[in-house]
């Protein structure tokens, strides 16, 4: 998509440096995604404590039973 936009020279520059490119394209999307990144791993966390999540054990418990009654069927 293409879009007009005004951006500090200055800050431009330095943004195009710390990505180490010369690509205006390429710096203002790795900015782009590094910013959804930094977003998305702040409200995940936001999360911790307010989520029951099960065991690995809790989850594989099932399946485990399932099996042991399948393969009792099949001896």
């Amino acid at each position: 998509m293409r879009t007009t936009i005004t951006i500090d020279d200055k800050m431009f520059e330095e943004l195009m440096n710390l990505v180490g490119t010369s690509s205006k394209t390429r710096a203002v999307n790795e900015a782009v995604r590094e910013y959804i990144r930094r977003e998305r791993l702040r409200r995940f966390k936001s999360l911790r404590g307010k989520l029951e999540v099960a065991t690995n054990e809790e989850i594989e418990a099932p399946q485990l039973e399932r099996a042991r009654r399948l393969g009792g069927e099949h001896r």
